[in-house]
């Protein structure tokens, strides 16, 4: 075995430059892993976030698919019910060739509601598509509760799908009389379902208070009052009913008083207490019929001529000018003495 002889191998001194360099070198390692760990992180975390997100997602999901499927269910339900009630509407609805049964609902709601239908008469057909619309021109006399409950009957029970029009309510001869239109929707089919062109009692409400509003700008209170006797009839428990029928009645007076009518101001106010009993509108306006009604006595008093005393003239003294005087006043005779002896 060869025997390699040994050398004295000196390791080179590392000065300050080389570990200088040495120190950069492993700072720009440690810096190159720290990147890569850094946007190996980041990119684990984004991932961890769309998870949790879609997770949550996922969550939300599943507690509201049950409750959407019972719903779903719910409106199909209410689908077939509100399906039945509109093919038994149908069924009621009256066709063209039933226009004796409706003269009959007329009369037989008048007759429940206590009122005389005094006028009667088809105004007209229309069909559009599979709606038949029928008009009726009526004139009912009664009462005015009796009245605005026969127009309620009408819209409400007598027909599924009814409604009225340029309805008034006037007085005739110490009676009260409701005329207007009634506008009857029908169907032309023989089955299948129908949509009516019919309003909620809220939008129909609404409408007549629109109305009642543009009667009243217009001073046209017997209109104004007979869309309030309707409007009872759709909202029994409106707040605000008594005071619209009070400040109409008051307006209805004052306006008859201005048109020189104390007789009908005077009913009008009358209601109006019988409204509200403490009303001093109401109570003013009675004042002012009473005092339409006492007779203006003539400019004068009594009529009877008056003798306007004169005065009686003074007499003014004038001065009297001297040449006046001096001729007015009268002198003594001159005397002339006696001739004396020489």
């Amino acid at each position: 075995m060869q025997r390699i002889p040994w050398r004295d191998v000196r390791v080179p001194a590392f000065d300050r430059r080389n570990w200088l360099l040495a120190t950069v070198l492993v700072g720009v390692v440690t810096l190159l892993l720290f990147t890569v760990f850094a946007i190996d992180f980041n990119h684990q975390r984004a991932q961890q976030r769309r998870l949790e997100a879609e997770l949550e997602r996922n969550a939300l999901f599943v507690a509201t698919a049950q409750p959407a499927a019972t719903a779903v269910a719910q409106l199909e339900i209410q689908l077939e019910n509100a399906q039945r009630r509109l093919a038994q509407a149908e069924a009621a609805l009256p066709g063209p060739d039933q226009q004796v049964g409706v003269v009959q609902r007329i009369l037989a709601a008048a007759d429940v509601s206590g009122v005389t239908v005094s006028q009667l008469q088809a105004a007209g057909e229309e069909t559009t598509g599979v709606v038949t619309t029928l008009r009726y021109e009526f004139a009912a006399e009664g009462p005015i509760q009796a009245l605005g409950d026969f127009a309620a009957r009408l819209e409400r029970e007598a027909f599924p799908a009814a409604r009225l029009t340029a309805v008034r309510i006037s007085q005739q001869d110490d009676h009260n009389v409701l005329s207007g239109t009634l506008v009857i929707y029908g169907s032309s089919l023989t089955g299948g379902i129908l949509t009516l062109p019919t309003q909620g009692p809220e939008e129909r409400a609404a409408e007549l208070r629109a109305q009642l509003q543009g009667a009243l700008d217009d001073q046209d209170y017997e209109t104004a009052l007979s869309l309030l006797t309707r409007l009872r009839a759709l909202e029994p428990n409106a707040p605000d009913l008594d005071d619209l029928f009070y400040t109409t009645y008051v307006a209805y007076g004052e306006y008859l008083l201005a048109l020189n009518r104390p007789d009908l101001a005077e009913e009008q106010f009358t209601a109006a207490l019988e409204i509200r009993s403490d009303g001093e509108e109401a109570v003013l306006g009675l004042l002012k019929v009473a005092a339409a009604r006492t007779p203006t006595p003539p400019v004068g008093g009594t009529g009877v001529a008056q003798v306007v005393p004169t005065a009686t003239p003074i007499p003014v003294a004038t001065a009297t000018p001297p040449s006046a005087v001096a001729s007015a006043t009268t002198f003594p005779p001159t005397v002339v003495p006696p001739p004396t002896n020489t």
